[in-house]
């Protein structure tokens, strides 16, 4: 006679407090095992344990990482489960000079151009101050030397800022008109 005995698998669950994310950003994984007296984790490349890992900081944008855990109960029986956590890249924030050069004549108009793509939020400051309107370019007067940055939120929430731009006026020549005192 041939006696079977079932041993009992664990349960697990895993959850992310986030499964779209942005570059830079963390996730919260938890695993839920009740009957388990061990639980390992790995992600893409290592593996952790046994403790709960508490938060992960995926390192490239606009990949998917997977993450898993496995439950170990008393009778040496396991179970697995896996979680996708998707990191988007973030937006990219060029700005350009329209014209070319950032050294511009004394009240006259400059046009800077930042990047232009759908879904794209967009908010210019000049020296920190907020400007312009919800719009991949800024126009405006020059009076003095400004600095100027723009702040680019993505379709998928992802926030990314410029470095800073230099403006620099360039003063009019001062012309000096005298009157001739020629007698006649």
């Amino acid at each position: 006679q041939v006696v079977v005995t079932s041993k009992a698998i664990p349960a697990i669950t895993l959850a992310a407090n986030d499964d779209n994310i942005c570059l830079g950003g963390s996730v919260q994984l938890t695993a839920t095992a009740p009957t388990a007296t061990t639980v390992l984790w790995w992600d893409n490349t290592n593996t952790y344990g046994p403790h709960l890992r508490p938060a992960v900081v995926p390192n490239a944008g606009d990949s998917t990482f997977i993450y898993w855990a496995e439950a170990l109960n008393s009778l040496g029986c396991t179970a697995r489960d896996s979680v996708n956590v998707h990191v988007n890249a973030l937006p990219e924030v060029p700005l350009t000079v329209v014209g070319g050069t950032n050294s511009i004549c004394i009240n006259n108009n400059v046009t800077i151009q930042g990047p232009v793509e759908a879904g794209y939020q967009y908010q210019w400051t000049i020296d920190g101050a907020v400007a312009g309107t919800n719009s991949p370019t800024l126009s405006f007067k020059v009076t003095k030397d400004v600095a100027v940055q723009l702040r680019v939120t993505s379709s998928q929430g992802c926030l990314n800022t410029s470095a800073l731009l230099s403006i620099e006026v360039i003063d009019l020549p001062g012309i000096a008109i005298q009157q001739n005192n020629t007698s006649m």
